[in-house]
């Protein structure tokens, strides 16, 4: 065969290879100015419950509503893949809301291990942060009040932007999601989790992550500090 050839023929296989390669699957945030990409690969859904763009901008934000299932066992170190959020803003400032509002998610635990903590953490870059009082977190059972965003059964909550400035985290933990079972933050309260992005001052065309990650049981990750992550991989699988 020829160079020339031979040059085309990879350049076939590298078209191929690229065509199969994971891409981000994107999606608009309806007329809110955002959108929110996820790894094709990866078990996800966000769809809007609602955009709110009347009276003064201040006031503007977009709600959305998060499914996602958790599927892969934690690695050597107790620690599981973490899902991540991409949002992008995709309109000029003035057409955009700086509000982001996640009123409810649907969390499946298909790890093969109970969890005792969960974090959500965001990647704020200086202009994006959680509004910890519009929030209003509420770790405790039922009756649960009106207007908050609950994390039930986990009963203990904390806001920590100090350990990193660019990183603004809300951690939960106190309770337990089985192996198998869903969790549904928000669901069964009128309250939301919000994220106030700074228009005025972000780059254009602002970009910013939102890390969900779970921890495993403290029993979970002794067995795999003895070398049992074994039975959990071969669990997982089956």
């Amino acid at each position: 065969m020829c160079a020339v050839a031979r040059c085309s023929a990879c350049a076939l296989a590298l078209l191929s290879l690229a065509s199969l390669a994971p891409a981000d699957v994107i999606v608009p945030l309806d007329n809110s100015g955002w959108s929110v990409s996820i790894p094709d690969l990866v078990t996800l859904g966000v769809s809007v419950d609602k955009v709110y763009k009347t009276g003064a901008q201040s006031g503007w934000y977009v709600s959305i509503q998060v499914s996602k299932v958790f599927n892969a066992a934690p690695d050597e170190d107790g620690v599981f893949p973490p899902i991540w959020l991409t949002f992008k803003q995709t309109s000029a400032d003035a057409q955009t809301a700086p509000h982001i509002r996640i009123v409810d998610e649907s969390i499946t635990n298909d790890t093969g291990v109970a969890w005792t903590d969960f974090h959500w953490v965001l990647f704020k870059m200086g202009y994006a942060s959680f509004n910890e009082t519009a929030s209003n977190v509420y770790a405790g059972g039922p009756p649960i009040p009106s207007g908050v965003f609950e994390v039930y059964p986990f009963t203990n909550y904390q806001w920590d932007s100090t350990t990193n400035p660019t990183v603004h985290e809300l951690s939960v933990w106190g309770g337990t999601v089985s192996d198998g079972s869903t969790w549904y933050p928000g669901m069964l309260s009128s309250g939301h989790l919000q994220i106030d992005v700074d228009l005025a001052n972000a780059p254009a065309n602002f970009v910013f992550k939102l890390k969900e990650i779970p921890t495993p049981e403290p029993a979970t990750v002794c067995l795999i500090a003895m070398g049992g992550i074994g039975v959990l991989l071969r669990r997982r699988r089956t």
